[in-house]
């Protein structure tokens, strides 16, 4: 199997991931982030997301919002075994030395955050091996703003940190300057069957592509869902399903036909067994139409 895109990718054996960063006190918040670390092509800085939930409080280390005050803060104890905000930027020192100075302090996972910066948050691009503690990146009009406007008014913050823990199957964790390429992997599983997968995929330029393939023997490769292959991988989508409705056995009185059904679903219709069939203009449910001379038929479509 095989996956070609621009940037990065993960493919994992499941169907549902994890949120990453979450607040569990005063509220119960996702905050949307980008996490850095050196398990990628770039050598950048940060540990790898823990397995198990990372939960600790949070402290805002930079409360008067000049970033270079965070170069100063590796002897702070009151940092020590707390998940440590601070602001990014200015000139005095950059990220990465940021996050080491509270990885000196003590702390067990740091917070970016560029101040003033109203986009999406983004992947930094400093280095520093030293650093080994979680290191994420939020934004100020994603959570940022509200981390602070709790912690500069008092208010007391937990927050907990984790990794998805899903199997991975095959995984690009960084840019590629160099373009789109494939990366391959192989797999076995027990028995032939149905397998959940999931693929998420993120785009950091305007070239965007994406492919998800199957390889065969003689290296042939197989679009996943290739309606034109007919040995192409299918995939499925999860969907809630309610009943199955039932269409009720019409009933005759007089010239008029009156149908029915129970359940939740659409109408269709057509003049014979073999179709076409298509929606019928009236989704009443009973309603009475006129018998006529010619055949129609009535079925009822699970939505």
């Amino acid at each position: 199997m095989g996956i070609n895109n621009e940037d990065q990718f993960r493919l994992s054996a499941e169907t549902v991931g994890y949120q990453t960063l979450q607040l569990l006190s005063p509220t119960n918040l996702v905050i949307p982030c980008v996490a850095i670390a050196t398990n990628i092509t770039q050598l950048q800085f940060g540990g790898g997301l823990p397995s198990t939930a990372l939960t600790a409080p949070v402290a805002y280390a930079t409360p008067g919002g000049n970033p270079d005050d965070a170069c100063l803060i590796g002897t702070n104890s009151s940092l020590a075994g707390k998940i440590v905000l601070l602001d990014r930027g200015a000139t005095n020192c950059d990220s990465a030395f940021k996050a080491e100075q509270a990885q000196l302090a003590g702390a067990v996972a740091v917070l970016q955050t560029t101040p003033e910066d109203t986009g999406f948050p983004f992947r930094l691009g400093d280095i520093n091996t030293n650093v080994r503690i979680p290191v994420l990146v939020i934004a100020e009009n994603y959570g940022a703003a509200l981390l602070k406007s709790y912690l500069t008014n008092g208010i007391a913050v937990t927050a907990t940190i984790r990794g998805d823990g899903s199997p991975r199957i095959a995984e690009w964790d960084g840019p590629k300057g160099f373009g789109a390429v494939d990366v391959t992997v192989g797999f076995a599983v027990p028995a032939a069957g149905v397998y959940p997968m999931r693929l998420v995929a993120g785009q950091e330029s305007g070239a965007a592509d994406l492919e998800w393939f199957s390889i065969k023997p003689d290296g042939t490769r197989i679009l996943v869902n290739d309606t034109s292959k007919p040995d192409a991988l299918l995939a499925f989508r999860a969907r809630n399903a309610g009943a199955v409705p039932v269409l009720n056995v019409p009933t005759l009185s007089g010239a008029n036909v009156t149908v029915s059904w129970t359940g939740v679903g659409m109408l269709e219709e057509a003049t014979s067994v073999r179709g076409l069939w298509g929606a019928s203009s009236n989704q009443n449910n009973p309603q009475t139409i006129p018998a006529a001379a010619t055949i129609r038929l009535y079925r009822i479509r699970q939505l």
